[in-house]
């Protein structure tokens, strides 16, 4: 059992990510609702006694087989079990624009949505939407496809195109020969046509230069920008009474 995978949470989520998605899915499965299941409640509550604990979590990682993610499950298999909560929807109507970001990256692997929604109600930062979704579709596309960010673009490609076979092949090739950037022109060339559909719609869409690496997503928020300008404002005004 990964107890990752069956929270649905990244091995980085932080313990309000994973407290949230504990406490939804447990909502979803407990017993005593219509739609629960005992097999299931089992799970998540193994999982979480792993990852709730610092040192549980810790000797996991340090001892798990090295982790290659399972074949993806088509979207059916995953349900929407944060976008149907309550919470959700108190949290969609106040900001309509998540509903829209859920569904792009659902787009992508309906884990990866469900991410996105664990970590906007259990951190509540709302105001950094943006950051937020690229920051979650960053990482699941390095943890799942490597460092190489054209590497990762092939992988969202083959995700998006639900061609499953494709994916697992391309994991497998970079379990076993890694994203170096002379195994990554290896594996890259093993996947055409789709490499040159990949390059053709970034070009398209003006994305990015295939040739250099696009930047890592990164918050800028005026709540980061205003301790800096009080600091400014004070140093002033420190100038200013040693002057007179």
């Amino acid at each position: 059992m990964d107890p990752f995978e069956v929270l649905g949470v990244s091995r980085t989520a932080s313990p309000e990510v994973i407290r949230a998605a504990y406490r939804a899915l447990a909502k979803e499965f407990h017993p005593d609702r219509a739609s629960g299941n005992n097999g299931r409640m089992a799970e998540l509550n193994a999982a979480y006694e792993i990852l709730n604990s610092e040192e549980k979590r810790a000797y996991y990682l340090k001892n798990e087989a090295p982790h290659i993610e399972p074949h993806h499950k088509p979207a059916a298999a995953i349900q929407r079990t944060i976008y149907k909560s309550r919470e959700w929807q108190v949290a969609a109507t106040a900001f309509p624009a998540i509903t829209d970001l859920y569904l792009q990256l659902e787009r992508i692997h309906p884990t990866l949505a469900e991410r996105f929604a664990q970590s906007l109600l259990a951190e509540k930062k709302f105001e950094m939407l943006d950051y937020k979704s690229s920051r979650i579709r960053f990482d699941f596309l390095r943890e799942n496809f490597g460092h190489d960010w054209r590497l990762q673009e092939l992988g969202k490609y083959l995700l998006i195109g639900q061609m499953l076979d494709d994916v697992d092949r391309l994991k497998e090739m970079l379990s076993v020969l890694g994203d170096s950037p002379n195994n990554r022109d290896v594996i890259l060339s093993s996947f055409e046509p789709h490499t040159s559909a990949v390059r053709a719609a970034l070009s398209a869409s003006r994305q990015t230069n295939w040739s250099k690496t696009p930047p890592t997503p990164t918050k800028f928020h005026l709540d980061y920008v205003a301790p800096l300008w009080f600091f400014v404002a004070l140093f002033l005004l420190v100038l200013v009474i040693l002057i007179k």
